[in-house]
């Protein structure tokens, strides 16, 4: 029996060792993994952060190119020439604000894109132009406030306002 037993010893040693090594490589390489992810995440989202400012500051310069600032006065061919560069614009910062990973600052990047798309098709009860350089300040206080690791900053007042009254035009369609 004496022979056997740093026979059994070694053997359960060799067992366990090969085990714990196996578990810590199997931890290393599944950390490294979720490092890696969540490296490749940050840098989506720094290129969508970085393309969201570049898009929305070209937004906030293309709205000051407007007509005028009541839509009211616009003619039809100053909607149409106005109008249609807006979707241009807005559609792939709209797909670049969703790489956002913080949801309220996603959502309220989204509402803004959104806002600011309606104006594609403008009527004569559309918002006034001098909404949009309101929108777009905001937004781009969002992703200041996410660069620097905050939340979403509360809603300005001309975001409300825009928000309640896109709301409102939506229920009153669907009615």
């Amino acid at each position: 029996m004496d022979i056997w037993l740093p026979a059994v010893f070694g053997l359960v040693g060799t067992l366990l060792g090969a085990f714990v090594s196996g578990a810590a490589a199997y931890f290393v390489q599944r950390h490294q993994a979720q490092a890696a992810l969540d490296l490749r995440r940050t840098e989506t989202e720094a290129t969508a952060i970085e393309r969201l400012e570049k898009g929305l500051w070209e937004i906030r310069q293309y709205a000051q190119k407007a007509p005028d600032a009541n839509v009211k006065h616009w003619s039809e061919d100053q909607r149409a020439k106005w109008g249609r560069p807006i979707d241009e614009l807005t559609g792939p910062l709209s797909i670049a604000a969703r790489g956002i990973r913080d949801s309220a600052v996603r959502a309220r990047l989204v509402d803004v894109l959104a806002m600011v798309d309606d104006w594609s098709t403008m009527t004569r009860h559309a918002h006034p132009v001098r909404y949009i350089r309101p929108l777009v300040e905001h937004a781009l206080d969002c992703l200041g406030a996410l660069r620097r690791g905050e939340g979403a900053p509360p809603p300005d007042e001309a975001f409300a306002q825009l928000k309640e009254l896109r709301e409102a035009q939506y229920v009153s369609s669907i009615a």
